[in-house]
């Protein structure tokens, strides 16, 4: 499996309410998941709401809530310094992460819900399927998320929280501004629960969530497991297999190896900016493709070359073929056989589905070969 980088977004709030008393994130929920990732050789970059200082709630640093993951954290400078001036989550690049996780503590629920820098991350990484994890009051940040279809990202999943019971237990119920498992299921969630306390963790497909402090170790080893070890040799073989349905012109097989979010483009090299044909961003690959096995029924490739980059991307170099019967890009026909060279890159996600194909192609080179000068 190749080494992950987990992102960890922290509250920055630290008044619990209008009672005098600090808050912020529960130290547990956030040590023993950085470990989880840490001891699994992961990169890890913690970053909070407004960026600067996270701050920790005090009552989670007494000795009776104490554990090895939390007294390992207050003796590990790195740790420490990994919670001193972070990032703002605005200024984060979601595509650089492998793994979303937010603790809990209360500081959450008046920062985290309801944020659109929260909603741009979770809606990242949903959309590449990657893993979502969130414990006890860190699920706050669902709160308002919406999805493309303008859904509530929360509606039909199965999700799970520091419940109302539990509130009540740590006498909070009147201080939080509202009640988190009510509000999940007021956006829809299908909420689900275990006893008080008990170590309880949701798989909803990419998401999942921990009930309390007691379960934040789990989901962060859920998120790792989601994570599955695709190693180059599978991606080479990903890659093959997409080129080999396309040689023969079988579409619905090239599409079952692309996730059902993915994305196509398509971008032309013109030497010198002569003949660019604008790129096309976001269009169906099966679109592109049956418009050019339209205009030429022989259409076959020939890949010379594959190659993994260190993101887990493939590279590969194919020349395209085939013989121009009809009009395409306002060329007319001549009913002549063309060979052009094209430089794919598939970006293949964690589960082995090419979630992103970029094709570049020497549009130039097949301006040449038929002759067409374009002003």
């Amino acid at each position: 499996m190749k080494n992950l980088n987990v992102l960890i977004v922290t509250t920055s709030h630290d008044q619990l309410g209008n009672t005098g008393e600090k808050t912020g994130v529960w130290l547990e929920e956030l040590a023993g998941p950085y470990y989880q990732y840490l001891d699994h050789g992961a990169s890890i970059t913690i970053a909070s709401a407004k960026g600067g200082n996270v701050p920790l709630d005090p009552k989670s640093e007494l000795e009776e809530w104490q554990t090895a993951f939390t007294r390992r954290f207050s003796e590990d400078e790195k740790a420490l310094a990994s919670i001193k001036n972070t990032k703002s989550i605005a200024e984060v690049n979601p595509s650089e992460f492998d793994i979303l996780f937010f603790p809990g503590g209360h500081g959450p629920m008046w920062d985290l819900g309801d944020n659109k820098d929260v909603a741009r991350l979770i809606n990242a990484f949903d959309k590449k399927d990657k893993p979502i994890g969130l414990v006890c009051h860190g699920v706050v940040a669902l709160k308002g998320v919406k999805t493309i279809n303008g859904d509530a990202f929360s509606k039909g999943k199965r999700i799970t929280s520091f419940t109302n019971s539990e509130e009540e237990a740590v006498g909070l119920t009147d201080v939080v501004p509202f009640l988190l498992e009510d509000v999940l299921i007021e956006e829809g969630a299908i909420y689900v629960k275990e006893q008080d306390w008990y170590d309880f963790v949701v798989e909803d497909g990419n998401l999942i969530t921990g009930q309390n402090p007691q379960s934040s170790v789990s989901a962060a080893q859920k998120t790792i497991e989601l994570v599955s070890d695709i190693d180059d040799a599978n991606r080479v073989r990903i890659a093959t297999d997409f080129f080999n349905a396309y040689k023969n012109q079988d579409l619905a097989k090239a599409a079952a190896l692309a996730s059902e979010n993915g994305t196509f483009r398509y971008i032309p090299l013109g030497e010198n900016g002569k003949g660019k044909i604008k790129g096309t961003e976001r269009t169906t690959w099966q679109g592109i493709a049956s418009a050019l096995i339209n205009s030429f029924p022989d259409l076959s490739n020939d890949v010379k070359n594959i190659s993994i980059d260190n993101q887990g991307n493939a590279i590969v170099q194919v020349f395209i073929g085939g013989t121009q019967e009809k009009e395409i890009l306002g060329i007319p026909s001549k009913g002549k056989y063309y060979n052009v060279e094209h430089l794919f890159l598939l970006n293949i996600n964690n589960k082995g589905l090419i979630e992103e194909i970029t094709c570049y192609w020497d549009n130039w080179d097949w301006f040449q070969q038929i002759g067409y000068n374009p002003s």
